[in-house]
């Protein structure tokens, strides 16, 4: 390498006898800069991925420190630097890809556990169980079955189909969406399941645990799968954040995982609501829930009353909150006012908190009520709501009015 650069540089500074002295500087520069670079990469050869960084994609073509300066290709320390980047990022992929699938096991293999042991155990031996639970396994265990059902069957299969490709892993959550109703439907019934297990079953559930050698109660069990729909959505986040290719299915996956807790928390509120007999189905969406201070509209400076709001996708459900026997929460319901034919006045002068919603010609009317929200942003986000639904009860209303009308 040495013998090489002395050879070129007498023949540039022969050729450039007549040139000026910050010439012959320059190419002295130039040529210790490719004998340095020669040196680097004599002893740190480039591996193939780092030479694809450098392709011009018809030929491998190495670059020099001119070039480098120049910014006609990256050094090559940058190059092994983004490459090493690269390679990490990759592995956390795998390694992330790899516990989910790892914990996905261990979870269908508890479940498989609790449900031979735990709800056998109360299948088959009746007469030793307490008689509070006689017939009481479809309250304790909920949908438990079908969960495992779905994890074993299906869940799991597919999340093997991917264990090489961890940006597709999201297609598993978006293919089966509607399955994960069943975590909703869990939820749901877990209030009454602790409940009645936490009334009759503590040492009925140490018996069991150490009859089979459990390393879990029936209660942690009945937890687990409380458990695993959290877990959900912290692994996507981590994967999401290191993938670099096909990030939108896995931000669906995420955002799907994100709304099942929100959506059971809607759930098991509207299970306790009391005397009205139609379903959050039925309403569509529940979109909010809320405690007001609540008046008549005609009578806005007499004593509030508080109320409970549910806001769903078709009606605004009022209710009163109030304590059972035992100090659990229930709703009874009051009134119910449709959606779409609201009336919704945003400022109520005197009270910044304060907005008016009126069913009929004008918000005076006597089905009107007054709200006032505990805080500023409560209130903004329920106009921005009921004003998006008054918008799409309109605009399907007027499509609607302008079908042609079909006269026999």
């Amino acid at each position: 390498m040495l013998q090489w650069s002395q050879v070129h540089k007498t023949q540039l500074t022969t050729l450039s006898g007549r040139k000026t002295s910050t010439m012959e500087h320059l190419a002295s520069e130039i040529l210790a800069n490719i004998e340095r670079l020669g040196e680097h990469l004599m002893e740190h050869p480039l591996g193939l991925p780092d030479l694809d960084m450098v392709s011009d994609g018809s030929k491998m073509t190495v670059p020099n420190m001119l070039e480098v300066q120049m910014g006609i290709f990256p050094a090559t320390s940058d190059i092994l630097k983004v490459n090493e980047e690269r390679t990490k990022s990759a592995t956390r992929e795998m390694f992330i890809l790899a516990e989910l699938i790892e914990t996905e096991k261990a979870y269908v293999r508890d479940l498989r556990e609790g449900i031979d042991t735990c709800m056998r155990e109360m299948l088959t031996q009746e007469k030793k169980i307490p008689a509070g639970l006689n017939n009481m396994e479809h309250v304790i265990f909920g949908n438990l079955l079908e969960l495992y059902e779905f994890h074993h069957e299906i869940f799991l299969k597919e999340l093997e189909k991917h264990a090489n490709v961890p940006e597709d892993v999201g297609h598993c959550f978006v293919k089966w969406a509607e399955k994960f109703q069943l975590y909703v439907d869990y939820c749901k019934n877990s209030d009454k399941s602790t409940r009645l297990i936490m009334e009759h079953t503590v040492n009925y559930s140490n018996k069991i645990q150490q009859k089979h050698g459990l390393a879990f109660s029936v209660e942690s069990f009945l937890i687990k799968p409380i458990q695993r729909m959290t877990r959900y959505p912290l692994l996507l986040k981590n994967l999401l954040e290191c993938c670099e290719d096909r990030k939108g299915v896995l931000k669906e996956a995420l955002e799907l995982t994100l709304s099942i807790p929100k959506r059971a928390n809607d759930a098991i509120h509207f299970s306790m609501l009391e005397g009205f007999n139609e379903s959050v189905e039925s309403q569509r969406e529940l979109l909010l829930k809320e405690s007001f201070k609540m008046w008549d509209s005609k009578l806005p400076f007499c004593r509030g009353k508080n109320r409970h709001l549910f806001l769903l996708k078709k009606s605004l459900v009022v209710c009163k909150e109030v304590k059972d026997d035992k100090g659990m929460t229930k709703y009874i319901y009051k009134r119910k006012l449709n959606l779409a034919e609201m009336k919704l006045t945003e400022h109520l002068k005197g009270d910044p908190g304060k907005f008016v919603l009126g069913v009929g010609h004008t918000w005076m009317s006597s089905k009107g009520i007054v709200l006032k929200a505990s805080t500023i942003q409560t209130k903004l986000d329920w106009i921005e709501h009921i004003q998006k639904l008054n918008k799409e009860h309109t605009i399907h209303l007027t499509g609607s009015l302008t079908e042609p009308i079909s006269i026999p």
